[in-house]
């Protein structure tokens, strides 16, 4: 017999819980831990019990679920294909479409299955005798933009959005048969940061003797951006952005040309994705797609370039993909490598996957060939000094995570689990230093980071540790301290392991995307190195035994063999190849 339940969708703070307590109900269980949130893990516990249906662990289903929302994509982009083409009376090609709109279709599709597949298990386990929330307007969520779509579904101030797709998603599958209440059933309008109204673009200067390439939005050392344009006669320099606002008006009636004609699905998501999608899809694919066109006509970019490039761009500047997707038939785009990419198990389908498949070719930070992956080098201040600095300075660096759920349940944790794993790896590798590393032991959060209870939690747990300014980014520090220390797996490793700098990965694999075999193997002789470590009291250890001598360490022969073959492939130096910004194309 499956557990009754009153099932709390709503974010619980002291406002909603006075309005719960009232509510003569027994067996309030939250719909998951992203409900109640606790800034500090050392001060406060959680009211309310939540469900939790992750499983890190199952991997077979976690590579089913991505085979899911891959054959999801691709059936909704052959449908928008069809019917923007229709609507805006064009006969752009399919490809034209994944460039403009992919990345959004991708993150739409994977975030509303995450939280399908927590209703599905809801429906298997549980009875839900009354649904406790609140009511918000589809209407209030029609992104202007691909990047205010990303803000809208992936902000962590996205509870109003969560909490209607949820409602959703619950009255879809139980056909209305569960009783709801409304804490607060009232209209909301989104926090002003949250409106990405305008379009952007900078006209250029663009000049070839042989081979017409042009970057845009390239991520690349300044020296070495300056010899690409040399070894390749050409010239590309950006002038001032311009910014051209959009109309903020729905059209209703060229959003209902959405629906499908059919009645006939080929399953349940289908349907509920045909009955939810004419609310998501961004403005400027719609009405205010002649906007977008005209931009696009003004501009005086390079009418008929061999070679486009860039690292960001293609995410969600607008302009610059309508140029790629106008350009493709006769130019090859090619996509810089930008963050960790291309180490992850199921090609990579929440991290590179995308790039990969608009793309010509995905330019990787080295001798990494996956799918359409070409050589190339690690793109950051190449010329930085790689000496060591001997001030036993040690430097750890923190990420936070959203913890609203935007993956599927197989192969992930909670963003609220990674967090409390994050200040737990700090809390006992600092219980088991020596008082002379915790006194020069610093800390710095990632800037992207905006989850405050990570912060505070250390902070309360251990106030002598200093936290430096997040808005300097890890390459304008690293020079200042001795040894950094890696509580997850992200680019500043990566810079550490490029610019020789000592450094030690302390992972937690829970935390991550199960990686592939070839990186598996290079942890393997990161492990043995003692780079890397999964225990973070065994890494405390190690570096309180090596402390004064964390140089010899470093320089030991094996390790900086290790090192050199993993940069080879995932950080390679520029010096090691200094021909191959001509050899690309």
């Amino acid at each position: 017999m499956k557990k009754k339940i009153n099932l709390i969708n709503i974010k619980i703070n002291q406002s909603s819980k006075k309005k719960l307590s009232k509510l003569n109900l027994r067996n309030k269980i939250a719909i998951g831990d992203w409900c109640e949130l606790i800034e500090n893990i050392y001060l406060n516990k959680k009211d309310y019990k939540f469900l939790d249906f992750n499983n890190w662990h199952n991997l077979k289903k976690k590579s089913q679920d991505s085979h899911l929302i891959m054959t999801t994509y691709d059936y909704f982009l052959k449908f928008l294909t069809f019917k923007l083409n229709e609507i805006h009376k064009k006969k752009e090609t399919q490809k034209f479409w994944e460039i403009l709109l992919g990345r959004w279709l991708f993150a739409y599709i994977h975030n509303i299955y995450s939280r399908w597949q927590i209703v599905q298990e809801i429906k298997k386990d549980f009875r839900i005798e009354t649904l406790i929330t609140s009511e918000y307007e589809d209407l209030d969520f029609i992104p202007n933009t691909s990047q205010d779509s990303h803000w809208i579904m992936m902000s962590p101030y996205n509870d109003y959005w969560n909490t209607l797709i949820f409602n959703k998603i619950i009255k879809f599958m139980f056909k209305k048969k569960i009783k709801i209440r409304y804490i607060k059933k009232q209209k909301i309008k989104l926090k002003k940061n949250y409106s990405y109204n305008s379009i952007f673009f900078s006209n250029v200067i663009n000049f070839s003797l042989n081979k017409k390439i042009f970057f845009y939005d390239l991520s690349l050392d300044k020296k070495i951006r300056f010899l690409l344009m040399v070894q390749n006669y050409f010239l590309n320099f950006h002038l001032c952005k311009k910014k051209i606002n959009l109309k903020n008006k729905t059209n209703k009636e060229l959003r209902n040309q959405l629906r499908p004609k059919k009645k006939v699905f080929k399953n349940e998501f289908f349907k509920f994705l045909h009955l939810d999608i004419i609310f998501r899809v961004p403005k400027i694919f719609l009405e205010n797609f002649d906007d977008l066109n005209n931009t696009y006509r003004s501009l005086n970019w390079p009418k008929k370039p061999d070679y486009i490039i860039s690292s960001y761009a293609q995410y969600y500047d607008e302009v610059f993909k309508y140029y790629c997707a106008k350009k493709i038939k006769k130019s090859k785009l090619y996509i810089l490598q930008h963050g960790y990419n291309n180490i992850f198990a199921d090609k990579d389908i929440y991290s590179g996957n995308i790039d990969k498949k608009i793309s010509s070719s995905f330019l990787t930070w080295g001798k990494n060939y996956k799918d359409n992956s070409k050589a190339f080098i690690f793109p950051y201040k190449s010329h930085l000094d790689n000496k060591i600095n001997q001030n036993k300075k040690i430097l750890f660096i923190l990420y936070a995570f959203n913890e609203k759920p935007f993956f599927p349940l197989n192969g992930f944790i909670s963003g609220n689990k990674k967090n409390i794993k994050t200040i737990k790896l700090v809390e006992n590798f600092i219980k088991n230093s020596s008082l002379e590393i915790q006194k020069n032991s610093f800390a710095k959060l990632m800037s992207h980071s905006m989850i405050k209870g990570v912060n505070k939690s250390i902070k309360y747990k251990f106030p002598k540790l200093v936290f430096i300014d997040s808005k300097k980014n890890f390459s304008q520090i690293i020079n200042n301290f001795n040894l950094s220390i890696h509580f997850f797996l992200g680019t500043p490793f990566f810079e550490s392991m490029h610019h020789n700098k000592p450094c030690i990965l302390i992972l937690d694999k829970e935390m991550h995307l199960n990686f592939d075999k070839k990186f598996s193997i290079f942890l393997k002789y990161l492990k043995k190195n003692k780079i890397c470590f999964e225990k973070a009291d065994e890494a405390s250890r190690f570096i309180t035994l090596n402390y004064d001598n964390i140089s010899k360490w470093w320089k030991n022969k094996s390790l900086q063999k290790s090192r050199n073959e993993f940069c080879e492939v995932y950080c390679r130096n520029f010096k090691n190849d200094n021909k191959i910004l001509k050899k690309i194309f």
